[in-house]
């Protein structure tokens, strides 16, 4: 029986990703903690204070995205959705007609798109949405623009899209 539907989550869960947050936050805690301490009897007339703790809040809460975020791919008869939460809160939908080419390839997570996440390349290779490894489905538009979907599981993708005639390197 062929598949004709593909389903991938994918989360970051690179170790030294977590690590790499939880070291930022202990710093932000120490440093907020250090704060209070310090201008106890006078936070209220210290807003520069109250402004580096909110500063030091918002740090911890964007790097808690990083730990919820969240790639989802599907891929069926109707086309390609993608769905990169806490940036896309309900799927988007790429119909085929909207796709010059499209194909699986190796890239430099680093080297074309400065790493992974949700990254828009400065060397015209478009947009990617990754969250590790250095393989990915490749969008090409009829408009020209220029879409990476990073994957786990390349090579499913690839019978997938052959299954469905939309294979196009």
């Amino acid at each position: 029986m062929i598949k004709m539907e593909f389903q991938e989550i994918q989360k970051f869960k690179q170790w030294w990703v977590r690590a790499i947050i939880l070291i930022v936050d202990f710093i932000a805690m120490i440093t907020i903690f250090n704060f209070l301490i310090e201008f106890k009897d006078n936070l209220q007339d210290t807003p520069l204070v109250i402004s580096i703790i909110l500063i030091l809040l918002s740090i911890i809460a964007i790097n808690y995205l990083f730990i919820f975020s969240k790639l989802e791919t599907k891929i069926n008869s109707n086309g390609i959705y993608i769905k990169y939460f806490p940036f896309h809160f309900k799927y988007q939908h790429y119909t085929w007609e909207d796709l010059e080419k499209i194909y699986v390839r190796q890239y430099s997570p680093i080297g074309e798109y400065g790493g992974w996440g949700y990254r828009i390349s400065i060397i015209g290779k478009g947009r990617a949405f990754n969250t590790s490894g250095d393989m990915g489905l490749q969008l090409i538009f009829k408009n020209g623009k220029k879409l990476l979907i990073g994957t786990q599981k390349a090579l499913e993708i690839r019978e997938l899209l052959q299954n469905l005639n939309r294979y196009s390197e």
